[in-house]
């Protein structure tokens, strides 16, 4: 597994809608000269406050979460996912080049099962990786389960062979 030690699942409610973060990987990924070309070394050094957790002033690496937020709420389990998943060709992101992780694990160790998640929303589409488009650890674990994607996403993608997912006609 390619995950920084740390906590995996932390709880909070707001209401009566508790939500449950689930991490699947967390890790430096690349420099801040890389991502900001354009911003001078100096600048990260004077907001050292970003140390250690967002910042690595000693590699310039800046760490990521991917994660899963889990709202339940009004008798609902929604999993709000990256959709990165698993054994996916990501040449340009090292280390999420056929990523392994026991994110479904997790999930489960965070009180989620398969049969009560009534919707997943992604928060963006994954292309990478042939019929890989809608499928996260969460759309092949929970092959019940109502994928929300926009249409523009959803029509790109079934155009290139991705798996078939619903899509509903919603307008922010």
């Amino acid at each position: 597994m390619n995950r920084e030690p740390g906590p995996v699942a932390q709880r909070m409610t707001v209401g009566t809608t508790e939500i449950t973060r689930v991490v699947e990987w967390l890790g430096p990924i690349r420099s801040v000269g890389e991502l900001f070309p354009s911003v001078p070394a100096q600048v990260w050094q004077e907001n050292a406050w970003m140390a250690p957790h967002f910042w690595n002033p000693t590699s310039g690496a800046y760490r990521a979460a991917i994660q899963t937020w889990v709202v339940r709420t009004a008798g609902m389990t929604v999993p709000v996912d990256t959709g990165v998943g698993n054994d996916r060709d990501r040449p340009q992101i090292p280390q999420f080049d056929h990523l392994h992780t026991d994110f479904p694990a997790q999930l489960a160790a965070a009180g989620v099962a398969p049969e009560e998640v009534d919707v997943v929303i992604n928060t963006h589409i994954q292309g990478s990786g042939s019929g890989g488009a809608y499928s996260s650890h969460l759309t092949i674990t929970l092959d019940d389960g109502t994928v929300l994607n926009d249409a523009a996403a959803h029509a790109f993608f079934s155009v290139c062979g991705a798996s078939a997912a619903r899509t509903l006609d919603w307008e922010p």
